[in-house]
């Protein structure tokens, strides 16, 4: 794929995406519709020169911390949960391969013959490679979120920003779904998202983002071409989370 030298202020990023940005108009399983979008979405990012990895999460098949809820083990319902993110890491691949995309699809945990265990090392040579990373699996253990694993891995991987893509574009006072009133914040400092439990992350991948200066950006994944916009900094897109 030939890419252009583009004025960039972001030139490594590790985006979040939930599986539900993935799922059907009930919010399960898997949408071909959203995977060929997204798809497009990385393929324009890609021809920009941009460095990308994805976190993915399972949320469109299974939440583990509801379905423990409903009497079930929490800890084998997070297993399963981390399974299911490598379900939509394995469909994402598809879409990204079928467009045309280099991609290196890794895991958390060992699942020989269907992806690689991830391997910061491996991980970096394939973003300098110029190829798309999809990382699933979490970090492979129960109790800790995809979230969490996106902060881990921005810091490991020396991205320049998370974007986490949300439904809404940023981060209100209230849920502007339910409340007409709700103010967007443009710039948001950890403390006050920590403060005020904000609900953009897990708390501890904040935390984990203060303590390493690791900013991030939250997006209206359903605008067309905001990853562009968000790289090239050709306009102020949803809500950013900093020092």
């Amino acid at each position: 794929m030939k890419t252009r030298k583009a004025k960039l202020i972001h030139s490594r990023v590790l985006i979040k995406l939930s599986g539900e940005a993935l799922a059907d108009t009930r919010g399960n399983g898997l949408q071909i519709e959203a995977l060929k979008r997204f798809a497009k979405e990385f393929v324009e990012l890609k021809k920009l020169g941009v460095e990308i990895a994805i976190v993915i999460g399972g949320g469109n098949f299974l939440r583990g911390e509801n379905f423990s809820q409903n009497g079930f083990d929490r800890v084998t319902a997070d297993q399963m949960g981390i399974l299911f993110t490598v379900v939509n890491g394995l469909a994402l691949r598809s879409a990204l391969l079928a467009a045309g995309i280099e991609v290196e699809l890794f895991a958390a945990i060992a699942i020989p013959g269907i992806v690689d265990i991830y391997h910061r090392q491996k991980a970096l040579q394939a973003l300098e490679a110029g190829r798309i990373l999809i990382l699933t699996a979490g970090v492979g253990l129960p109790f800790v979120s995809t979230d969490m694993a996106a902060s881990l891995r921005a810091i490991e991987l020396n991205a320049d920003i998370i974007l986490k893509a949300s439904t809404v574009d940023g981060v209100y006072t209230a849920d502007p779904k339910q409340n007409k009133k709700a103010k967007r914040y443009d710039h948001l400092s950890y403390e006050v998202a920590l403060q005020n439990k904000l609900r953009i992350m897990d708390l501890s991948a904040i935390h984990l983002c203060q303590d390493h200066d690791m900013p991030i950006r939250v997006f209206d994944m359903n605008k067309p071409s905001v990853l562009k916009n968000i790289v090239q900094g050709l306009s102020e897109e949803g809500t950013l989370i900093s020092n």
